[in-house]
């Protein structure tokens, strides 16, 4: 799905961070690092903490892979 995008707005990765879905909570995660858009971290920040494994998984890695050293 996202190789299908050309790119994401900020919103639009805030209201899958905030989805009761978790799967869209991931989906959120995916895309932020998909498209580097390192000023949507703070949006992210809080799914390390999420109740499914999985979201914060994701959530770690993408912290990790943009190298987020001021979070």
């Amino acid at each position: 799905l996202v190789n299908l995008m050309d790119g994401i707005e900020r919103d639009e990765v805030a209201s899958l961070a905030k989805s009761p879905r978790a799967g869209l909570r991931d989906l959120a995660c995916r895309v932020v690092g998909y498209f580097e858009l390192k000023p949507n971290l703070d949006l992210i920040l809080p799914l390390v903490d999420d109740n499914r494994a999985e979201v914060r998984a994701s959530a770690i890695q993408v912290l990790g892979m943009l190298r987020a050293k001021e979070y």
